[in-house]
């Protein structure tokens, strides 16, 4: 048989054909996510010098914690539940109902607690208006079901509000940031392009999918605060070594070598994204693939064989970067930023690692139900990259900070590596 029989007798398999169009509409997704940042960083890294751009990144890290709070893991979580429940719509309904409302009191929190905190931390309270103009990408992330989307394997709504959430940032930043004195511009004109993303968001669902909201029970909402609680648990680990390095340089240290680290790291998730479309469309096909009674056996050896795939580019990825960071910072970032380049050298193989931790973490062993084994593994290596981020920043500076986190992602890896091979055993 022809190649191209081939594909034309998978296409005309409902489960394929939907996994290769949301492949295809996550890659669109990807190179949006991946094509604004790309243009941005090195705009940024120019216009507002290193340690302007270090303060910047430094206010987003803590913003991105907050987002951690209010997304609560249900990205995983909610996705896996609307996987299996896409066709029922009364339940449809209540868990979207319950999740965005879950997430709405989450922000509200948040909020709360970053008031209090910039105000009783002097380092913080000195950028303030810095810090509270990214209170809107916190209230976006209440509204912005990404969750909804992936679970319904309907990924081209959320290409087309992340497309305009990012359009709408960086041509407010290209017009108005022009000097080292917008750096807290920067962050507002994000809030903006991601509240848009939010307000298209929930329009988008009631229309399309004629979601209908009702107000959720005391009852439903702490089934879904328990439901998420071991994957927030994990996510929260992994931001110990994902977004603390950028907070704790910035504390210790100073905000040009907060700028120096921030720039590799922004340009390494940046690389990263690119295999994201893969891993994203995977984890509600294997929601259902694993948890709804079918030939488990045979999904487990599909699993298996794309995850071996899946190293392979990752590894090929991480040697690429490893060779070509020297003239990729020179040429992108520009020479001010020469001191980036061993920061990138270093963590090049988080592209690996990190990338392994996802597929076998969040696709296999939350799929398989061993969140709490995901969320003891994330803990475990989240807390020592924090301790061990402390000891070797304050003599490597940005170089240890780069150094903890591949230690972290590694330790990671090992710990999934040997859950894994254990769940799956039993599994087949």
């Amino acid at each position: 048989m022809s190649i191209a029989s081939r594909f034309k007798n998978i296409l005309q398999k409902k489960d394929y054909r939907v996994l290769i169009e949301n492949f295809f509409s996550l890659s669109v997704l990807n190179i949006i996510n991946y094509l604004f940042p790309l243009i941005l960083i090195p705009y940024l890294t120019r216009i507002l010098g290193v340690e302007k751009y270090g303060l910047y990144a430094f206010a987003f890290a803590i913003i991105n914690y907050f987002v951690m709070l209010v997304n609560y893991g249900f990205d995983f979580s909610a996705t896996k539940q609307v996987a299996i429940i896409r066709d029922e719509k009364d339940n449809l309904n209540r868990l979207f109902s319950t999740v965005t409302t879950v997430r709405i009191i989450l922000a509200f929190i948040s909020i709360l607690v970053l008031f209090t905190i910039v105000f009783l931390i002097n380092k913080l309270s000195a950028e303030k208006e810095l810090i509270f103009s990214g209170i809107g990408i916190i209230i976006s992330a209440a509204f912005i079901p990404v969750w909804l989307f992936q679970g319904l394997e309907n990924m081209k709504l959320v290409t087309l509000v992340n497309f305009i959430t990012r359009l709408l940032s960086t041509i407010l930043i290209f017009l108005f940031v022009k000097e080292q004195q917008d750096y807290k511009l920067a962050l507002s004109f994000q809030s903006y392009g991601f509240l848009a993303g939010g307000i298209l968001s929930m329009i988008l669902s009631f229309a399309v999918f004629k979601i209908k909201f009702t107000f959720p029970s005391f009852k439903e909402l702490i089934y879904q605060v328990k439901d998420g609680w071991h994957i927030f648990l994990s996510t929260l680990g992994m931001n110990f070594y994902r977004e603390s390095n950028t907070i704790i340089l910035g504390f210790l240290t100073n905000f040009s070598v907060v700028g120096y680290y921030a720039a590799a790291e922004k340009l390494i998730k940046v690389i990263q994204s690119l295999t994201a479309p893969f891993v994203n469309v995977l984890f509600p096909y294997f929601g259902r693939r694993l948890n709804v009674g079918e030939n488990i056996a045979k999904n487990l050896k599909l699993y298996k064989k794309l995850g071996a795939y899946y190293g392979l580019l990752l590894l090929i990825i991480s040697i690429s970067v490893l060779f070509f960071a020297p003239w990729g910072i020179k040429t992108y970032l520009s020479s001010a930023y020469i001191s980036s380049v061993i920061n990138i050298q270093i963590m090049c193989m988080v592209i690996f690692f990190g990338g392994l931790n996802y597929y076998y973490g969040i696709i296999g062993l939350v799929n398989m139900g061993k969140e709490k084994l995901f969320a003891k593994a994330v803990w475990i290596s989240g807390v020592f990259s924090v301790c061990i981020c402390f000891l070797l920043s304050g003599k490597l500076l940005d170089k240890g900070a780069s150094l903890a986190m591949v230690l972290a992602e590694f330790l990671l890896f090992m710990q999934i590596l040997f859950y894994s091979k254990n769940v799956i055993k039993k599994h087949e």
